[in-house]
């Protein structure tokens, strides 16, 4: 049955090339000896057998059609004896239908050879375990790549395709290195010490860096009724809606005025499931009581983590020498309460401005001045502000955030055998 369909799948890709206009004279010379070294070893020999008896009408034929008319011929042959060892013997008038039990009892017998089968193809040359491939260890990733051919050829591995009994000389396999593309896997590249190196570089060069960013935060009132409470805010120009903090709600006690029902559009292209929101009026006052406005917000359990704030220093006096106070300095709040997105920030800002460094700035509100830029000194950890409403488990599905492996669709692996079974 095997040759059957490696015979069916040949003339399949060569009618379809002729139906493409390209004659056998342009693929026979290449295509030869891949089907040669496809059969089976009892055809293979039989093959060479016949090409010693062609007659002399056969022999101006190419070789591959000799080849597929030969191969044609094992395949009705095989198919014609297998007929007549079985005859209508194989038909049961009265088939038995198999119990529950008996069904299960094959199904795990199945699994059983299928596991077993796999151990059989899968077993890795540096660590001898059938969990994995040869070009998927993790074993031999730190090795020198001396180190690596050293221990291939003394258990007779090939270094290209990783498989024990030959020679890379002899091997028929191409295996397409993603780091130089050459015939190898990455696994056996020489540029990979290279690039690992770069990577490490590159990684501890970003992890000292001496700076931090400072976003445009506040400290106000709220107010309701008899209620005021000071907490800290963050003015987001990325953001459409405004966000109050479900705790600070709580201390309020404040009813809200109705419910929306929105999809978040986070970084990326990732949007949320729909997701329900109480909206709440709020009185925002600043800290002198100069200014009050009312603002629509909705409820959120979380805005973000801790942001960095300005700590006693060279800064806060240089700053204090240009008359500017800032609320958001020295302070026990430290959470985000209160987001104040673009529907709202348009009306507080003054016009005024003050470059503090090239990438400083100091920008005045009508709740007090703000710094946002890059500054020198170690402030806190950096943050990334992105309004999320995700369950604690989404968080641990990649989907969710729209990462998808293309493995699950088709492995490489699987790849490789449907490559190897083709030719």
């Amino acid at each position: 049955m095997a040759t059957r369909i490696l015979y069916d799948k040949l003339m399949t890709q060569i009618l379809a090339l002729e139906s493409l206009g390209v004659t056998q004279d342009k693929y026979a010379a290449f295509l030869f000896p891949m089907v040669e070294s496809a059969l089976p070893e009892d055809i293979l020999r039989a093959w060479n057998r016949c090409q010693a008896n062609v007659a002399t009408n056969d022999k101006e034929k190419s070789q591959l059609t000799q080849l597929l008319h030969f191969v044609r011929k094992e395949v009705e042959s095989e198919e014609k004896i297998n007929l007549s060892r079985g005859g209508f013997s194989s038909v049961d008038p009265n088939p038995v239908i198999p119990s529950a039990s008996f069904l299960s009892t094959a199904v795990r017998n199945k699994e059983k050879n299928v596991v077993h089968t796999k151990n059989e193809i899968r077993e890795c040359v540096w660590c001898d375990k059938p969990t994995h491939n040869s070009s998927e260890c993790k074993r031999p990733i730190k090795w020198d790549l001396e180190e690596k051919k050293d221990f291939l050829k003394k258990k007779n591995t090939c270094l290209i395709c990783l498989k024990i009994g030959h020679h890379a000389k002899k091997c028929r396999k191409y295996p397409k290195c993603i780091v130089c593309e050459k015939r190898h896997y990455p696994i056996m590249c020489a540029e990979l010490p290279k690039i690992s190196k770069k990577a490490e570089d590159q990684v501890l060069k970003q992890s000292i860096k001496p700076s931090t960013v400072l976003l445009q935060t506040v400290k106000l009132n709220l107010v309701y009724k008899e209620k005021t409470i000071t907490v800290r805010a963050l003015l987001d120009s990325g953001a459409q809606r405004s966000f109050i903090r479900s705790d600070a709600i709580e201390k309020l006690n404040i009813k809200p005025t109705g419910n929306e029902h929105l999809r978040h559009n986070l970084f990326g292209g990732v949007v949320t499931k729909l997701k329900n929101h109480r909206l709440f009026i709020l009185n925002c006052k600043s800290l002198n009581s100069k200014y009050e406005i009312q603002i629509e917000t909705l409820e959120q359990r979380k805005i973000c983590d801790n942001l960095p704030k300005i700590k006693s220093g060279s800064l806060l006096s240089q700053l204090q020498d240009k008359g500017i106070e800032i609320t958001d300095c020295i302070n026990e709040v430290t959470e985000i309460s209160l987001l104040i997105g673009s529907d709202v920030l348009g009306s507080l800002y003054t016009g005024r401005s003050e470059h503090v460094s090239d990438n400083l700035v100091a920008i005045e509100t009508k709740f007090g001045w703000v710094i946002q830029g890059s500054t020198s000194g170690t402030y806190c950890n950096f943050t990334s502000i992105h309004a999320c409403s995700f369950d604690i488990d989404d968080l641990w599905k990649l989907e969710s955030i729209g990462i998808k492996d293309e493995a699950q669709v088709k492995s490489s692996r699987k790849r490789e055998e449907e490559v190897e079974n083709f030719f």
